[in-house]
Protein backbone atom coordinates (compact mmCIF):
# COMPACT_ATOMS: atom_id res chain seq x y z
CA UNK A 1 0.00 0.00 0.00
CA UNK A 2 1.32 3.62 -0.58
CA UNK A 3 0.67 6.24 2.35
CA UNK A 4 1.76 9.66 1.54
CA UNK A 5 2.79 11.76 4.70
CA UNK A 6 2.92 15.52 5.80
CA UNK A 7 6.51 16.68 6.52
CA UNK A 8 6.73 19.87 8.41
CA UNK A 9 10.32 20.51 7.77
CA UNK A 10 12.06 22.51 5.96
CA UNK A 11 15.66 22.54 4.41
CA UNK A 12 18.15 25.12 5.57
CA UNK A 13 22.15 25.45 4.92
CA UNK A 14 24.60 26.53 7.14
CA UNK A 15 28.34 27.41 5.72
CA UNK A 16 30.81 25.62 8.27
CA UNK A 17 33.74 25.55 5.59
CA UNK A 18 35.26 28.86 6.80
CA UNK A 19 36.36 30.08 3.32
CA UNK A 20 35.53 34.11 2.30
CA UNK A 21 35.51 36.06 -0.62
CA UNK A 22 37.60 37.44 -2.67
CA UNK A 23 37.14 41.47 -0.99
CA UNK A 24 37.58 39.62 2.27
CA UNK A 25 41.26 37.84 1.28
CA UNK A 26 42.22 41.38 0.22
CA UNK A 27 41.40 43.34 3.46
CA UNK A 28 42.48 40.20 5.95
CA UNK A 29 46.26 40.88 4.21
CA UNK A 30 46.17 44.32 4.13
CA UNK A 31 45.66 43.98 7.66
CA UNK A 32 47.81 41.08 8.36
CA UNK A 33 50.81 42.59 5.57
CA UNK A 34 52.32 39.25 5.16
CA UNK A 35 56.51 38.54 3.92
CA UNK A 36 55.68 35.60 2.32
CA UNK A 37 52.71 34.37 0.36
CA UNK A 38 51.36 31.41 -1.10
CA UNK A 39 48.06 31.41 -3.85
CA UNK A 40 46.40 27.78 -3.94
CA UNK A 41 43.34 26.19 -5.11
CA UNK A 42 41.61 29.15 -7.31
CA UNK A 43 41.26 29.81 -10.87
CA UNK A 44 43.82 30.80 -13.23
CA UNK A 45 42.24 34.58 -13.22
CA UNK A 46 41.63 34.75 -9.52
CA UNK A 47 45.55 33.45 -8.65
CA UNK A 48 46.69 35.91 -11.34
CA UNK A 49 44.61 39.18 -9.49
CA UNK A 50 46.32 37.86 -6.01
CA UNK A 51 49.64 37.31 -6.52
CA UNK A 52 49.43 40.80 -8.47
CA UNK A 53 48.11 42.20 -5.02
CA UNK A 54 50.04 40.37 -3.16
CA UNK A 55 53.28 41.64 -5.20
CA UNK A 56 52.33 45.16 -4.88
CA UNK A 57 51.33 44.54 -1.03
CA UNK A 58 54.65 43.24 0.23
CA UNK A 59 56.79 44.79 -2.21
CA UNK A 60 60.51 43.62 -3.50
CA UNK A 61 62.95 45.74 -2.02
CA UNK A 62 65.48 43.03 -1.96
CA UNK A 63 64.53 41.31 -5.25
CA UNK A 64 63.57 38.09 -3.33
CA UNK A 65 60.53 36.57 -4.63
CA UNK A 66 58.03 36.46 -1.76
CA UNK A 67 54.38 35.55 -3.50
CA UNK A 68 54.70 31.86 -4.79
CA UNK A 69 51.74 30.01 -7.09
CA UNK A 70 52.94 26.39 -7.53
CA UNK A 71 51.64 23.96 -9.70
CA UNK A 72 50.11 21.08 -8.48
CA UNK A 73 52.72 18.70 -6.94
CA UNK A 74 55.72 21.99 -7.63
CA UNK A 75 57.99 22.48 -4.30
CA UNK A 76 57.86 25.94 -3.00
CA UNK A 77 61.16 26.98 -0.57
CA UNK A 78 59.97 29.86 1.08
CA UNK A 79 62.75 30.25 3.69
CA UNK A 80 63.15 33.88 4.70
CA UNK A 81 66.53 33.18 6.52
CA UNK A 82 68.67 31.47 2.97
CA UNK A 83 72.23 32.44 4.05
CA UNK A 84 72.66 30.42 6.97
CA UNK A 85 76.30 28.17 7.31
CA UNK A 86 77.33 25.68 9.87
CA UNK A 87 80.74 26.93 11.55
CA UNK A 88 82.88 25.68 14.82
CA UNK A 89 83.54 28.19 17.70
CA UNK A 90 86.85 28.53 19.60
CA UNK A 91 86.67 27.81 23.39
CA UNK A 92 88.51 31.53 23.18
CA UNK A 93 85.78 33.18 21.11
CA UNK A 94 83.19 31.12 22.41
CA UNK A 95 84.20 32.23 26.43
CA UNK A 96 83.82 36.02 25.67
CA UNK A 97 80.47 35.64 24.30
CA UNK A 98 77.62 37.76 25.91
CA UNK A 99 74.25 35.48 25.49
CA UNK A 100 70.94 37.76 25.41
CA UNK A 101 67.59 35.24 26.04
CA UNK A 102 65.56 35.70 22.71
CA UNK A 103 62.14 36.54 23.92
CA UNK A 104 60.48 34.49 21.33
CA UNK A 105 61.59 31.29 22.47
CA UNK A 106 62.61 30.07 26.21
CA UNK A 107 65.03 27.95 24.45
CA UNK A 108 67.12 30.70 21.99
CA UNK A 109 70.00 32.54 23.09
CA UNK A 110 71.63 34.97 20.97
CA UNK A 111 74.99 36.80 21.02
CA UNK A 112 77.11 39.33 18.82
CA UNK A 113 80.25 37.63 16.89
CA UNK A 114 83.41 39.52 16.19
CA UNK A 115 85.76 37.10 14.07
CA UNK A 116 87.25 35.35 11.16
CA UNK A 117 86.14 32.35 9.38
CA UNK A 118 88.78 29.99 8.48
CA UNK A 119 88.50 26.05 6.74
CA UNK A 120 90.86 25.49 9.58
CA UNK A 121 94.79 26.07 11.04
CA UNK A 122 96.50 24.46 8.17
CA UNK A 123 94.63 25.32 5.04
CA UNK A 124 94.18 28.64 3.53
CA UNK A 125 91.16 30.68 3.96
CA UNK A 126 90.35 29.97 -0.29
CA UNK A 127 90.98 26.50 -1.81
CA UNK A 128 91.34 25.87 -5.28
CA UNK A 129 88.47 23.70 -6.95
CA UNK A 130 90.20 22.05 -9.14
CA UNK A 131 93.00 20.69 -6.88
CA UNK A 132 89.49 19.65 -4.37
CA UNK A 133 88.59 17.60 -7.21
CA UNK A 134 91.70 15.99 -7.55
CA UNK A 135 92.37 15.12 -4.27
CA UNK A 136 89.32 13.70 -3.95
CA UNK A 137 89.31 11.47 -7.11
CA UNK A 138 93.03 10.35 -5.84
CA UNK A 139 92.31 10.34 -1.91
CA UNK A 140 88.86 9.00 -1.88
CA UNK A 141 85.91 11.08 -0.50
CA UNK A 142 86.96 13.66 1.48
CA UNK A 143 85.47 14.28 5.09
CA UNK A 144 83.03 17.51 5.00
CA UNK A 145 85.23 20.46 6.43
CA UNK A 146 83.30 22.77 8.59
CA UNK A 147 84.88 26.48 8.89
CA UNK A 148 85.92 27.54 11.93
CA UNK A 149 85.18 31.25 13.57
CA UNK A 150 88.60 32.30 15.22
CA UNK A 151 88.25 35.34 17.61
CA UNK A 152 90.15 38.91 16.35
CA UNK A 153 92.35 40.74 18.10
CA UNK A 154 90.42 43.73 20.52
CA UNK A 155 92.24 46.47 18.55
CA UNK A 156 90.95 45.19 15.22
CA UNK A 157 86.59 45.69 16.69
CA UNK A 158 85.61 48.73 15.27
CA UNK A 159 81.75 48.08 17.30
CA UNK A 160 78.57 47.20 15.37
CA UNK A 161 74.97 48.77 15.16
CA UNK A 162 72.56 47.73 17.53
CA UNK A 163 70.39 44.86 16.87
CA UNK A 164 66.60 44.47 18.19
CA UNK A 165 66.33 40.26 18.17
CA UNK A 166 62.92 39.40 18.58
CA UNK A 167 59.18 39.92 16.70
CA UNK A 168 56.99 41.90 19.12
CA UNK A 169 53.24 41.76 18.34
CA UNK A 170 51.46 44.82 19.20
CA UNK A 171 48.45 43.17 20.53
CA UNK A 172 50.70 41.01 23.20
CA UNK A 173 51.90 44.75 24.10
CA UNK A 174 49.32 45.62 24.62
CA UNK A 175 49.07 42.98 27.54
CA UNK A 176 52.05 44.20 28.96
CA UNK A 177 51.14 47.71 28.56
CA UNK A 178 47.89 46.82 30.66
CA UNK A 179 49.68 44.90 33.66
CA UNK A 180 51.97 47.84 34.32
CA UNK A 181 48.74 50.35 34.69
CA UNK A 182 49.18 52.16 31.18
CA UNK A 183 46.21 52.34 29.10
CA UNK A 184 46.14 51.92 25.70
CA UNK A 185 43.81 51.11 22.59
CA UNK A 186 44.37 50.33 18.94
CA UNK A 187 42.61 52.64 16.11
CA UNK A 188 43.47 51.76 12.58
CA UNK A 189 45.94 49.17 12.99
CA UNK A 190 48.33 51.28 15.62
CA UNK A 191 48.57 51.13 19.07
CA UNK A 192 48.08 54.51 21.04
CA UNK A 193 48.74 54.55 24.65
CA UNK A 194 49.47 56.64 27.46
CA UNK A 195 47.46 58.31 30.28
CA UNK A 196 47.07 61.29 27.92
CA UNK A 197 47.19 58.98 24.54
CA UNK A 198 50.19 60.95 23.54
CA UNK A 199 52.29 57.59 22.36
CA UNK A 200 51.50 55.77 19.19
CA UNK A 201 53.50 52.67 18.29
CA UNK A 202 53.10 51.15 14.35
CA UNK A 203 54.39 48.64 12.78
CA UNK A 204 56.67 49.79 9.49
CA UNK A 205 56.06 47.99 6.06
CA UNK A 206 59.74 46.62 6.94
CA UNK A 207 58.10 44.77 10.16
CA UNK A 208 59.65 47.08 12.78
CA UNK A 209 57.92 48.64 14.91
CA UNK A 210 58.12 52.11 15.34
CA UNK A 211 57.71 54.29 18.95
CA UNK A 212 56.42 57.96 18.03
CA UNK A 213 55.05 60.44 20.29
CA UNK A 214 56.28 63.26 22.90
CA UNK A 215 58.83 63.17 25.46
CA UNK A 216 57.11 62.65 28.67
CA UNK A 217 57.23 60.26 31.62
CA UNK A 218 55.20 58.16 29.82
CA UNK A 219 57.03 57.93 26.70
CA UNK A 220 59.99 56.82 28.36
CA UNK A 221 58.37 54.31 30.40
CA UNK A 222 56.45 52.61 27.00
CA UNK A 223 60.06 52.75 25.70
CA UNK A 224 61.96 50.95 28.32
CA UNK A 225 58.90 48.30 28.54
CA UNK A 226 59.28 47.80 24.90
CA UNK A 227 62.95 47.36 24.90
CA UNK A 228 62.04 44.33 27.36
CA UNK A 229 60.70 42.83 24.85
CA UNK A 230 63.89 42.19 22.80
CA UNK A 231 67.09 40.38 22.98
CA UNK A 232 69.49 43.48 22.53
CA UNK A 233 72.77 42.73 21.10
Amino acid sequence: TKQNFKINANIQYIDFEGRTDGESIYKLLSALRPRRVILVRGSESSLKSMSSFCRDLIGNTDKAEKVFVPKVGEVVDATTERFIYQVRLRDGLFSKLGFGKAKSSQKAWVAWIDGIVKLNDDMPDIVNEESDEGAEKEDGPRKENIPVLVPIEDDEMVGHPTSFVNEVKLSDFKLVLTRNGIPSEFQQGNLTCGHDGNVLLRRHESGRVMLEGCLSDDYYLIRSLLYQQYAIV
